[in-house]
């Protein structure tokens, strides 16, 4: 569904990425891993044409970025960032509804979409009407994901969604995306700094650092097959409890 062609991208004199080149199939599931500054979250905003590409071509379903209405492309792509990004002023259900509303959709059939996200989410539906401040963390991140899955989009984009709950919510949550994920048969492309999380929600990791593609593949792969000595750095620099309380 999503290929980057020996892309490359700047910001200003800063290299964000260097002649990446990957794939993500329709219906697949992978995970961007890295350290902050590593490339990850700028290859979520290619595919979705929030930035355009220095060099290289970007591709969705075989079709390069720029041949495409980038309005309609967003519509067909379902978005979560970090802190949720939803609007203060309106309740949950208005942020679930405003995006079906633009696109004209009658009331009865977005209410009946709520419902089925609700569920989906493990949302209460008593917390339809309060505003994004009177609702904890976790919600807020079930409100986002709902509004990026209400027009039921063929890709979902998720940048690092759960990075800022506290531990417990965090847990929970990903349970819930891992049910979630296998469910919708959607292609998915998250992105986190925490592997354990990643190999968790996604068969395909792929490591990055200082722009490039470092390795792709499974868990066991990056453990037992490092492609560098940076990889098997990265892959275990882990502190567990064992180790913390000896």
């Amino acid at each position: 569904m999503f290929q980057l062609d020996n892309v490359s991208k700047y910001y200003g004199t800063t290299l964000a990425l260097e002649g990446v080149t990957l794939e993500f199939p329709r219906g697949s599931i992978s995970a961007l891993i890295g350290s902050s500054g590593s490339g990850k979250s700028t290859v979520l905003r290619l595919l979705l044409g929030l930035e355009r590409a220095d060099s290289g071509v970007v591709r969705i379903d075989g079709v390069p970025l720029q041949n495409l209405d980038l309005l309609a492309l967003r519509r067909g792509i379902g978005y979560v960032i970090q802190d949720g990004g939803l609007f203060p002023h309106l309740s949950a259900y208005d942020n679930l509804a405003l995006l079906p509303q633009y696109v004209g959709w009658p009331k009865t059939r977005i209410e009946e979409r709520i419902e089925i996200l609700a569920a989906l989410t493990h949302f209460p539906r008593d917390g339809l009407q309060r505003y994004p401040l009177e609702l904890s963390g976790g919600q807020r991140q079930r409100v986002a994901l709902m509004r990026a899955l209400m027009l039921d989009p063929l890709a979902l984009l998720l940048d690092e969604p759960l990075s800022a709950l506290d531990p417990i919510v965090r847990y929970e949550l990903q349970d819930e995306l891992a049910a979630i994920f296998t469910g919708i048969d959607k292609t998915v492309v998250l992105v986190t700094h925490d592997l354990a999380e990643a190999a968790f929600l996604a068969p395909r990791l792929i490591l990055l650092d200082a722009g490039k593609v470092q390795q792709s593949g499974d868990l066991d792969a990056l453990r037992h097959t490092p492609a560098n000595a940076w990889v098997e750095r990265f892959v275990h620099a882990r502190r567990d409890l064992t180790a913390a309380s000896a």
